[in-house]
């Protein structure tokens, strides 16, 4: 019986929930999306100035930007290998979305 493997990675701040779980059959595009999510989330939290900066006008960005990075955690890539016979029990439609687009987001 023909094998499938999962890629899936999560991405959370730390001390926090998850905000985004990145899954699919292709390796590089997971790993793609989730560092792309992560680049996202970094640009909004800095928009958002929900660093806690004391002083906005004074920060340094960059300074600012590696401490955000630093809370900014990942799962790392994990991998599930399963028989392709699953396929029929998985929900056909996020099978179909896993294919097409190489990832989903959860």
């Amino acid at each position: 019986m023909a094998e499938k493997t999962v890629y899936v990675e999560t991405l959370y701040w730390r001390f926090c929930d998850p905000f985004a779980t990145v899954a699919g059959f292709d390796r590089a595009a997971v790993i793609e999306q989730a560092r792309k999510l992560a680049n996202d989330e970094l640009e909004n939290a800095l928009e958002q100035n929900i660093c806690g900066m004391e002083n906005p006008e004074t920060a340094d960005e960059n300074e600012t930007r590696d401490n955000l990075a630093s809370d900014l955690c990942s799962t790392g890539l994990h991998e599930f290998t399963y028989e392709d016979a699953i396929r029929d029990i998985l929900d056909t439609e996020h099978v179909r979305e896993l294919d097409s687009e190489g990832l989903t987001i959860l």
